[in-house]
């Protein structure tokens, strides 16, 4: 009888490159039916493979994404681009224009200078009016006291003056009150006047940053949008599980035929040894 001969282990090297081939394979397959050819009206993205690459001994395929526009969306886009390198153009001869601009110190020279205002000028102005129509009133004053019989040094005379001298007082503190008010004013004019100019200058120095910035967001042309390469997600073949599932499978057989054989073997011998027992008997007259 033939002995059983045991099964031969695989090769963990062979397996696993078998296993990789099988991942790959699957991969390959799946990415194939996740990624469909899509056509409608604004155009079609479809994907072919560009040869091959060697992976671990492996060759897998390189895909690439073709992505074509409907007749009307290419000759719209193409239209876009060519308004686009126009506006370039022109951007490139205003950023000259304006590192011109922006390479000089800004210019205030024909502004207005910066506002003062001579209170003193206004107290002036307004005493010289009121001065002479006060000395006038102190005058007459004098002159009507004098025609009353009140003469300088009695107390009615003091009085009377002393009255007028109060109202001059605050004739002239009424003037200087509005002596600064007038200074007020003129100050305040000056720096609108002067801010006027100094915005009008910031407007024009950036006015052709102004234009250039609206030239380089204009409008662009929308296309179509396809979903990119979708990678494998399926669950790869157990290769090497299979492999050593029946590599055991055939050493229980093994170790079965093996059982068996070493049962049949045991049972021979058993009967053998009874077999030459039997003469010895015998020949004791039994």
């Amino acid at each position: 009888m033939d002995s059983p001969e045991a099964p031969t282990p695989p090769d963990p090297n062979q397996v696993s490159q078998g296993q990789y081939k099988s991942n790959v394979n699957t991969a390959v397959a799946s990415a194939r039916l996740q990624n469909a050819d899509v056509f409608g009206p604004m155009g079609s993205s479809t994907f072919e493979t560009m040869g091959t690459e060697k992976i671990n001994g492996v060759e897998v395929p390189k895909y690439r994404q073709n992505v074509t526009l409907s007749p009307e969306l290419q000759a719209l886009y193409d239209r876009y681009i060519g308004n686009q390198q126009q506006i370039g153009n022109i951007a490139n001869t205003s950023l000259g224009n304006i590192a011109g601009t922006f390479g000089q110190p800004l210019n205030l020279n024909d502004v207005p200078a910066a506002p003062t205002a001579d209170r003193g000028y206004y107290e002036e102005a307004l005493f010289s009016r009121l001065n002479p129509q006060l000395e006038r009133d102190r005058l007459g004053l004098e002159n009507k006291l004098a025609n009353q019989g009140i003469m300088p040094g009695s107390e009615a005379y003091r009085e009377a003056i002393a009255l007028n001298d109060r109202g001059n007082t605050d004739a002239r503190l009424q003037s200087l009150l509005q002596a600064g008010n007038y200074a007020q004013q003129e100050y305040g004019m000056g720096t609108d006047a002067r801010d006027r100019a100094v915005r009008e200058k910031l407007m024009l120095r950036q006015q052709p940053l102004n234009e250039l910035n609206a030239l380089m967001s204009g409008s662009q042309a929308t296309l179509p949008q396809f979903s990119g390469f979708q990678g494998s997600s399926v669950q790869p073949t157990d290769y090497s599980g299979n492999v050593w599932n029946a590599y055991n499978a055939q050493n229980q057989q093994y170790q079965a035929q093996l059982g068996q054989q070493n049962a049949m073997m045991g049972g021979i011998a058993g009967m053998f040894g009874q077999a030459m027992q039997i003469p010895f008997m015998g020949g004791l007259g039994f």
